[in-house]
């Protein structure tokens, strides 16, 4: 069939994804992967672009991490929100009532 090669990345690269959160809970939990030891910051927006929630992830260093984000949103669409050296990720949330 011929030579395969697969190119694996040697750097985390910036992600986010969210592991679990009710609003009921208060918090809202997120696997969140830092490409580096800088400044980064997690968000919890609104659809108007209202930041309801902040998180400072300074000092948790490269790789993924969990982190939670004490907010408990009424039911409508939100986007929580991984920056780091000047690049954005965000995910869609929607809360049900």
């Amino acid at each position: 069939l011929g030579q395969v090669s697969v190119n694996v990345p040697l750097e985390a690269q910036l992600a986010i994804r969210r592991v679990s959160g009710a609003p009921s809970a208060g918090a809202l939990a997120f696997a969140v992967t830092l490409a580096g030891d800088g400044p980064a910051k997690l968000d919890l927006v609104d659809a108007s672009g209202r930041r309801l929630a902040e998180r400072d992830l300074a000092g948790l260093g490269a790789g993924e991490h969990r982190v939670s984000l004490d907010a408990a949103p009424k039911p409508g669409i939100y986007w929580a929100r991984v920056s780091q050296a000047g690049k954005s990720l965000a995910t869609r949330i929607v809360m049900l009532n």
